[in-house]
């Protein structure tokens, strides 16, 4: 089965699913017809009727929004406790490794381009030109 045909079968099958929902309009209902071929009629229908705002609740278990809302909490909550803790000992070392690496550059590039420069200077000779970089 080549690629445009799967996907048209596909399309079919999402075509007739939305043909046979039910639609309620201003208090009446109105029954889609059956399906055009055998290939759809394997479908299930919905034939339970759910109220709007009725959660689906099993008895003795708190509702899974509820859940939902608690572990959302639990999570807001380490996270905001590790960044309490750990940032701000993560942002200090790296602001050291930062200052050290550009104390470091700084020293580097002042020997190797000031220091002649400066030399050249106390020796009352021309300052060499500066390399490009």
């Amino acid at each position: 089965m080549n690629e445009a045909s799967l996907t048209s079968d596909v399309l079919e099958k999402a075509d007739a699913l939305i043909q046979r929902r039910r639609v309620f309009l201003a208090g009446g209902r109105r029954q889609a017809p059956p399906p055009a071929s055998a290939e759809v009629a394997d479908l299930p229908i919905l034939t339970e009727v759910v109220e709007p705002n009725s959660p689906a609740v099993v008895p003795g278990e708190p509702p899974a929004v509820l859940l939902d809302a608690q572990r959302r909490a639990a999570i807001a909550e380490e996270v905001t406790h590790w960044l309490d803790e750990r940032l701000p000992d993560i942002v200090l070392h790296t602001l050291d490794d930062l200052a050290d690496r550009l104390v470091s550059r700084i020293d580097e590039e002042a020997r190797r381009q000031l220091l002649p420069r400066l030399e050249a200077l106390l020796d009352g000779r021309e300052p060499p030109t500066e390399p490009s970089s």
